[in-house]
């Protein structure tokens, strides 16, 4: 039991240290940031590191291989698509006209696939993504991918 003891007390002291080093690293660190003025070599001067210069993400590609596939209950259809780097979120179009297609948007998702419920059993849907983000705001649409409904 004295053993168990001793090690409760060590963890706990431990834990104590390395609470107190965190807050000397920040204190350190919003000191150095203040009187640097951001100037590297100041900053390199103090023992941290710089951080890289960011770059412009630039235009996203276009979501690849876009597919639907049907679900479990009867007028559910799931679309997915290939990831795209730097993309924020997607916007899923549809269109049930197929001459002259009519473009809805359905949703919008952070996510690489969407789940679309409560559509009429038959009926023959098309649907394209785009990636949200990069310097353009949206990527090029993906390839249109149509299926029927069940």
């Amino acid at each position: 039991m004295q053993i168990r003891d001793l090690a409760k007390q060590a963890t706990t002291e431990k834990d104590q240290a390395r609470t107190a080093l965190v807050d000397l690293m920040i204190a350190r660190g919003s000191y150095v940031q203040t009187t640097s003025n951001g100037n590297p070599a100041t900053i390199e001067s103090c023992g941290l590191g710089v951080a890289a210069a960011r770059t412009p993400v630039g235009r996203l590609s276009q979501p690849g291989n876009v597919r639907i596939i049907l679900g479990t209950v009867a007028g559910q259809m799931e679309v997915r698509w290939d990831a795209v780097e730097h993309a924020r979120a997607y916007s899923v179009e549809c269109s049930r006209d197929l001459h002259p297609r009519e473009w809805k948007l359905v949703n919008s998702t952070t996510r690489t696939s969407l789940i679309i419920e409560n559509l009429p059993p038959s009926e023959v849907l098309v649907f394209r993504v785009a990636a949200i983000g990069g310097s353009t705001g949206m990527s090029p649409l993906s390839n249109e991918t149509a299926r029927m409904a069940a």
